[in-house]
């Protein structure tokens, strides 16, 4: 997906590329920062918010649900249940 790339191998631009990362890497504090309905959320204090490529796989949007925040409460409680240290990734 050319709106992910950061540029090309055979015509590499050291702005362009700076210029994407540095796009990307916004897009990566949005998705932590944005509000999927975590307020009363357990894990909402360590969860990375999903994956960003999955959710541009499911919903075509960086920003979208991931599909997996049950998924990601289930192994907080495994971990916990097992007095593991949990990390969201």
């Amino acid at each position: 997906d050319c709106r992910f790339s950061l540029g090309s191998i055979f015509d590499f631009q050291p702005e362009a590329f700076v210029r994407r990362c540095e796009e990307i890497s916004a897009l990566v504090f949005a998705r932590r920062e944005y509000d999927y309905g975590c307020g009363r959320c357990l894990i909402r204090s360590s969860c990375g918010r999903g994956c960003m490529a999955h959710a541009v796989n499911l919903t075509d949007d960086p920003l979208g649900d991931d599909g997996d925040c049950a998924l990601r409460r289930l192994l907080f409680l495994d971990a916990s249940f097992h007095g593991e240290e949990w990390t969201a990734g």
